[in-house]
């Protein structure tokens, strides 16, 4: 959404990041470090808002996923905590500060 751009935009500015990223970035490390931990593709893309594409998925099925999603942003939540702590290997996935910033 633009007003999530925006924000991205802001943080950006204000922190001083050595290489810009997008909102889009963001949603792919999202994805891809979910998937390295296991959790359901499925559940992912519902988090991110991603539209199902069959037709029960898209007309008839009005489930709200809740619990599902819950589940992956608790995951979610834990691994940030470990990258935190330095306990996850982000070899090479590290964007980093401008010189003189923190």
């Amino acid at each position: 959404s633009p007003a999530v751009s925006r924000a991205v935009g802001k943080c950006q500015d204000h922190f001083g990041f050595a290489e810009p990223f997008t909102a889009h970035d963001l949603r792919r490390t999202f994805i891809t470090q979910c998937r390295e931990m296991g959790a359901d593709p499925a559940h992912i893309d519902r988090v991110v808002n991603h539209v199902e594409q069959s037709v029960s998925g898209r007309s008839y099925d009005q489930h709200r996923y809740l619990r599902e999603k819950r589940l992956v942003l608790a995951q979610w939540e834990s691994r940030l905590a470990l990258m935190m702590e330095g306990r996850v290997d982000l070899a090479g996935q590290i964007v980093p500060l401008a010189s003189g910033e923190v």
